[in-house]
């Protein structure tokens, strides 16, 4: 829990249970525009989205995987920056990503100070066999 103790990371932090492991979609959309700036860019991968494109593409996650769990292995913060490493749990799908995270917040004292304006994702699948009980599995946060 320490991470969390720095200011961004709290919001990251926030921003992903509020968001993307919310269980529910309006819920989900409804808080999407505090955490997000119109401003943003993301690259998933390889693949590069705005703001719009982004919030499309996690209204179709959500439809199929309403659940997900987020387990934390490292977050740091740096700057106006937030990185992650995680471990992405689907219960529907009985199936796990390994996955990299960096957030960009916009700069101090402008509107987006506590938006992100930079996403970066790098997700794979990740082994099959792993147990989500076990102790490696378990979130830091």
């Amino acid at each position: 829990m320490a991470a969390a103790s720095n200011p961004l990371t709290s919001l990251y932090l926030e921003a992903n249970k509020n968001t993307f492991m919310n269980a529910s979609l309006d819920a989900a959309i409804e808080a999407w525009p505090k955490y997000f700036s119109k401003k943003l860019v993301v690259t998933q991968n390889d693949k590069t989205m705005d703001y719009e494109g982004f919030l499309q593409q996690m209204k179709e996650a959500k439809t199929n995987w309403p659940v997900i769990d987020v387990r934390y292995k490292l977050l740091t913060e740096s700057g106006r920056t937030v990185a992650s490493a995680e471990y992405v749990w689907i219960p529907k799908e009985t199936m796990w990503f390994d996955t990299i995270i960096i957030m960009t917040f916009g700069d101090e004292g402008t509107e987006d100070e506590k938006k992100v304006v930079r996403f970066l994702e790098i997700m794979q699948p990740g082994p099959k066999d792993r147990d989500p009980a076990a102790p490696e599995a378990q979130s830091i946060a």
